[in-house]
């Protein structure tokens, strides 16, 4: 198997000297990485070209279909020379630990391999605490009313087939990482094979701060909404 690894990233030049390090380490599948940037002025550009000459595994890609995670995500998987994706986060080094496991359940056939928080063995460190809170009771209240197979789907670490997300129509508003909560919704609504393995989180290792923001919340509890209504048996 082959593994396409797409990173969106804005102004992440700090994050991704560890970043790409820790992935080249342990990471063993043949892979690229996709570092996704939506302007020419951000930061993380003059770190991709320089840790290139090291890594050649590595290739900038300029989304021009807009700001936000959904048009990056979109200009990744265009992109992407493989069939097998995977989306990652710059700021947190943590989920680096779960790739090789996560691509061995796409070995066995699995069509999406979802990371999650809520697991036995998952371990969260930093983010703030409202945050984590959030995150925790509004999937128990999502499992146990819409019955999903996903114990953690607003988590946006996810690994699945290029080919398989043909047949998705994915619609998520610009807003944080609403289009990967669809994603994880969806792809139980069309009976895609999907599982979890549990992560570690390491939120904001080095550099910046969150970007998450209440404003999104609209955008979710929107999908959190469709869920119920489409997932319940």
């Amino acid at each position: 198997m082959t593994l396409s690894i797409l990173v969106p990233v804005r102004n992440e030049g700090a994050n991704l000297e560890i970043f790409v390090k820790m992935l080249e380490t342990f990471v063993e599948t043949p892979h690229e990485i996709l570092i996704i940037h939506d302007t020419k002025d951000d930061n993380s550009i003059d770190v991709v070209k320089r840790l290139s000459d090291k890594y050649n595994s590595l290739r900038l890609i300029h989304n021009t279909r807009g700001g936000g995670i959904p048009n990056a995500f979109k200009s990744g998987v265009e992109a992407a020379k493989y069939d097998c994706l995977m989306m990652l986060v710059a700021d947190d080094i943590g989920f680096v630990f779960s790739v090789e496991e996560m691509i061995s359940l796409m070995d066995k056939g699995y069509d999406l391999v979802h990371g999650s928080r809520m697991l036995p063995g998952s371990k969260t460190m930093n983010g703030a605490f409202f945050h984590r809170q959030l995150a925790k009771f509004g999937n128990k209240i999502f499992n146990f009313i819409s019955g999903s197979k996903l114990t953690d789907p607003t988590l946006g670490i996810k690994m699945f087939k290029k080919s398989k997300l043909r047949e998705l129509t994915l619609v998520a508003k610009p807003i944080g990482w609403a289009i990967l909560y669809e994603l994880a919704l969806k792809s139980q609504k069309h009976n895609w094979r999907v599982t979890e393995v549990p992560v570690i989180t390491i939120n904001r290792l080095f550099g910046g701060k969150s970007t998450f923001s209440y404003k999104w919340l609209k955008e979710y509890g929107e999908w959190f909404f469709w869920g119920i209504v489409n997932l319940r048996n």
